[in-house]
């Protein structure tokens, strides 16, 4: 009776295992079967349709206007910082912000109490010489003075002379004026202050005549020499002239990596003031095979600067040159072909060898 019994339990216990073998078999045939699942979807979603952008294209209507748009800033052609030539007290100051001044005009005057009194040193001590000299002349013609004592008299008179020179020159100088017409653009301390050695006081600019000075990039200073023939406008003022550019810089600026050209020798009536904004056009080859895009397309990298193009409904990245601005946007000299076709809007959905979908 008991072996029955156990034979019965055995027999329950292999039917139990044999559908727990079952369920853990249906179990993982059903997360097979979601895997499949689930790796059919993320397929479907790598399937998906290209995105669509906005193109232009190079090759149609987006040709350059003929000119290169600088923009620059009228400067004085000539300005200068008066200084104070000893220490001092800031005696009188004449001028103020925006005063119009002639040349040789009194500008400031430095008090110097050590310039004064050695000047007043100098005076004396010429006068003493001088009187020396004469009383030893009317008894130099009686033959009874010695050659070496007329000659150590009259060294000591030139000596007097000479010094009573320079500190009449050191007063002088004590007194600041104009070196040429013009207007004071700056003034630096009030009257009744103490000056040192070379402290800026006014500064004076000539407004007679203005010269242009805008910067030009590196990759076109080649292309643009001194003589070359250029157009501006002051926007302020509506004023325009055709002129040649008259000088550039040898050194390029560090942090902008361009040249400064100048335009200078422009007669000015009063219409142009320093600091206006100018704006510069050259004109360039007819030749020179260009293309104008919109500046926002234009992106930065490591390698300078590049677009977003679409060949054939695939995407390629262009690194370009570009050439100047324009009223419609950025010139580009270099680095795109008739074929391209640049993004415009949606270049930042895309990357290279992407396809995409375009419209114009």
């Amino acid at each position: 009776m008991e072996m029955r019994a156990l034979r019965i339990l055995v027999l329950l216990g292999l039917v139990d295992g044999m559908v727990s073998c079952e369920s853990a078999t249906k179990a993982l045939d059903k997360a097979r079967a979601v895997k499949e699942k689930a790796g059919q979807l993320r397929t479907k979603d790598v399937r998906t349709d290209p995105v669509t952008v906005k193109v232009l294209s190079v090759g149609e209507g987006s040709s350059a206007s003929g000119s290169n748009t600088y923009v620059g800033s009228v400067e004085p052609s000539r300005s200068t910082t008066l200084t104070s030539a000893n220490s001092g007290t800031l005696a009188a100051l004449n001028v103020k912000q925006g005063s119009h001044v002639t040349k040789g005009q009194e500008i400031a005057k430095v008090e110097s109490q050590t310039i004064r009194s050695s000047y007043e040193m100098a005076v004396n001590s010429l006068k003493q010489a001088e009187d020396g000299y004469e009383r030893l002349m009317k008894v130099y013609n009686t033959g009874s003075v010695p050659e070496v004592k007329k000659v150590e008299v009259e060294t000591a008179l030139a000596n007097a002379r000479a010094a009573k020179a320079a500190a009449e020159k050191a007063l002088w100088h004590t007194t600041v004026v104009a070196p040429y017409d013009g207007v004071i653009s700056e003034v630096y301390c009030d009257k009744g202050v103490e000056l040192g050695f070379a402290a800026p006081i006014a500064t004076i600019v000539d407004l007679s005549s203005v010269e242009i000075r805008f910067p030009v990039p590196e990759n076109e200073y080649s292309s643009i020499p001194v003589g070359s023939q250029v157009s501006f406008e002051i926007p302020a003022t509506g004023y325009k002239a055709e002129v040649k550019i008259s000088s550039r810089a040898s050194i390029a600026s560090p942090l902008s990596h361009s040249y400064e050209y100048t335009v200078s020798g422009l007669k000015n009536s009063g219409e142009l003031m320093p600091g206006m904004v100018s704006k510069v056009y050259i004109r360039r080859d007819s030749s020179e095979k260009t293309a104008v895009i919109p500046a926002g397309a234009v992106l930065t990298d490591m390698e300078g600067r590049y677009v977003w193009s679409v060949v054939d409904g695939t995407v390629y990245k262009r690194h370009i040159t570009v050439g100047g601005y324009s009223g419609d946007g950025i010139i580009v000299t270099g680095g795109l072909s008739s074929e391209d076709r640049v993004i415009v809007e949606g270049w930042r959905k895309v990357s290279t060898g992407m396809k995409v979908n375009t419209i114009e």
